[in-house]
């Protein structure tokens, strides 16, 4: 059997059939009306907010009795609040708050807060993104940020995700992120499918390569196996004519890289450091050598001035 209903958009007298109210008074599409509830499905109630509508919730508890205006509210019917509400006056929308808040943000602000109501832990709030293809390479989808009022290029930065090589089966993915200096929003930064990290380039090949350069007050480098042990009394170091041979045979100090090696292959930072910490204690211990070496032939060059001296003091006597 099929019904067709003709609605009115002129206040009327409900129409009633078995308990299901078709519209009300207020021209609310009413769902049921059972006792003394009223079921909206999609209406106004003037007897709490003549600007509101409401998508599926109570007309009496959609704000716990509180008078709001010019929003949209799609209900929850047990839950005493909206699912979700839409402010006109303000252009905030709360999901299962009525009053989304920038928190931490000052100034005029628009806001859309996910909220969950839900007390235990890990009551966490999600907003997902996916997307249907499966293809490597595929934009899953953005977060962008726009100028509107911008006469020429209005993008000002996103943030991306693409899909790794294929994902019929498990899909994988990269984090882009995309700033603009005046023009189209570029790719700065990338995380890869492996947690590697790109800054410069989209192809990082440890877990953070940069292509440019880097600038800290402290870099804090893990260190194992510092070379004290050079310090140690059965150390075996080369000597200076056996080091003067290896740097004339190879152009460079021994263990350290040659220049072309440094080119092709770059420096390993911490195996760098303890290679030059070496050889300045290695440095040091000839030093400390030599130093030893001079005091004892400053030591004889004395005795022999004294005996030379007094060699010239007895033949002066006879």
């Amino acid at each position: 059997m099929l019904l067709v209903y003709s609605l009115s958009t002129i206040a009327q007298e409900p129409i009633v059939a078995s308990r299901i109210t078709i519209q009300d008074y207020y021209d609310n599409l009413l769902i049921s009306k059972q006792w003394s509830d009223t079921h909206h499905l999609i209406g106004t109630y003037a007897g709490w907010d003549n600007a509101a509508i409401f998508i599926g919730g109570y007309n009496y508890q959609s704000a716990f009795n509180q008078t709001a205006t010019k929003r949209v509210y799609i209900g929850s019917p047990y839950s005493g609040s909206p699912f979700l509400n839409m402010d006109f006056t303000t252009g905030n929308m709360g999901l299962n708050t009525m009053n989304p808040q920038s928190y931490f943000h000052g100034g005029n602000n628009r806001v859309f807060e996910l909220y969950n109501p839900n007390a235990m832990v890990n009551s966490q709030s999600h907003f997902v993104i996916s997307t249907g293809s499966t293809a490597g390479g595929t934009s899953a989808g953005t977060l962008t940020w726009t100028s509107p009022n911008s006469q020429i290029n209005k993008g000002l930065a996103y943030i991306g995700a693409t899909m790794g090589p294929g994902a019929t089966q498990n899909a994988s993915g990269s984090l882009v992120f995309a700033t603009s200096s005046g023009d189209t929003p570029l790719i700065k930064m990338l995380i890869d499918q492996t947690g590697n990290v790109g800054i410069g380039t989209l192809s990082p090949s440890e877990k953070l390569t940069v292509i440019g350069k880097i600038k800290a007050s402290e870099i804090r480098v893990n260190a194992t196996g510092m070379p004290d042990y050079v310090f140690e009394p059965d150390y075996k170091q080369l000597t200076l004519p056996e080091i003067e041979k290896y740097i004339q045979q190879h152009k460079h100090l021994p263990e350290i890289p040659s220049a072309a090696e440094a080119e092709k292959n770059g420096l390993e930072l911490g195996e760098m450091n303890k290679l030059l910490l070496k050889k300045i204690e290695e440095l040091t211990l000839f030093l400390i050598e030599k130093e030893k070496e001079n005091r004892l032939l400053s030591d004889r060059l004395v005795k022999i001035e004294k005996m030379l001296n007094q060699n010239k003091h007895d033949e002066a006597i006879h």
